[in-house]
């Protein structure tokens, strides 16, 4: 089973394919990345806040 077939929805692989190519990420930064919930995170929209936060 490949990394990305363990993330719990379609969508949730291809957010994080698209991210990992985008952002040039290894794949122990993709590892925590998932394990640290980035996905979900941008979902409720906390990046967005955070962002903000530093302008």
């Amino acid at each position: 089973m490949t990394l990305l077939e363990k993330l719990q929805s379609h969508e949730e692989q291809l957010w994080y394919a698209q991210q990992a190519s985008e952002n040039g990420w290894s794949r122990d930064v993709l590892v925590l990345q998932i394990e640290t919930g980035l996905y979900q995170h941008n979902r409720q929209g906390t990046l967005g806040a955070l962002h903000q936060c530093k302008e």
